[in-house]
């Protein structure tokens, strides 16, 4: 299995991330920002679009919670 490491497909995860959070769709949010982090680990390790992603990831996971 090649896994394939993309910058740019990483990056379009995390606006769709942070879209779906602005959205208030938080499951999609949770997964959109789950894909990205799989890109920008190995692509943009030290960055702050990583820890804006992990951020989005936790308001979302937390909003999810308070509405189930």
């Amino acid at each position: 299995m090649c896994f394939q490491v993309w910058p740019n497909k990483g990056l379009h995860f995390a606006m769709l991330a942070k879209v779906s959070a602005l959205l208030e769709c938080n499951q999609e949010a949770m997964n959109y920002a789950r894909q990205a982090l799989q890109q920008l680990q190995y692509t943009h390790s030290d960055s702050l679009v990583v820890e804006e992603v992990r951020q989005i990831m936790f308001e979302s996971g937390r909003n999810s919670e308070t509405i189930a």
